[in-house]
């Protein structure tokens, strides 16, 4: 990833990894034994996410994404550098309903109860103005950031709420597409 080069930026300092305080070695930080779901998880943002959950101890990390082909690469890539992590692959656009349902079931039924789940998932379009952007294009976008993200919280806790284990708390993560839902225990 490039520093962007805006004149005016409120951000002073770009970076490309963890810092000392965020680092996924970190016993606060630790994911040990868990599961853990990504959408996208298998190229930019994602890839990291899954990358640093798999260097914090997730027992398991589960990434879904549209293209088969660059998901079974970036799992292998992700296997090799990290292999006291199993990874699976799910491969399916989160704006198919039923599908994101069946993975879920699937995930519980074949693989274990996800505890953290990160939508990395999103749809750009070209950096225009609101006039010159389509109300297709738009319509598509809103589709996959709201509608389908929101499916896919909702599938997570909809079982994840029911445990006796605790309570879901979600957490907003650096941007509308990134919605971080974690089950907490409650005490």
């Amino acid at each position: 990833m490039s520093q962007p080069s805006f004149t005016r930026s409120f951000t002073k300092i770009y970076r490309k990894g963890p810092y000392p305080s965020i680092s996924p070695t970190l016993p606060a930080l630790s994911a040990a034994g868990k599961t853990v779901l990504i959408t996208a998880g298998h190229t930019g943002i994602g890839y990291a996410i899954a990358t640093n959950f798999a260097v914090a101890g997730a027992a398991h990390v589960i990434i879904v994404g549209r293209r088969a082909d660059v998901l079974e690469k970036g799992s292998h890539d992700l296997a090799m550098a990290n292999p006291a992590t199993k990874f699976h692959v799910f491969a399916a656009s989160i704006t198919d309903v039923d599908k994101v349902h069946t993975m879920f079931e699937e995930i519980r039924r074949d693989i274990m109860e996800p505890d953290i789940l990160v939508t990395s998932a999103a749809q750009f379009t070209a950096p225009t103005t609101t006039f010159e952007t389509s109300v297709q294009q738009i319509s598509a976008s809103f589709e996959t950031n709201v509608t389908a993200n929101l499916t896919l919280v909702q599938d997570f806790l909809g079982h994840a709420a029911s445990r006796s284990s605790g309570a879901a708390a979600p957490r907003n993560r650096s941007g509308p597409s990134s919605l971080t839902v974690q089950t907490v225990r409650s005490v």
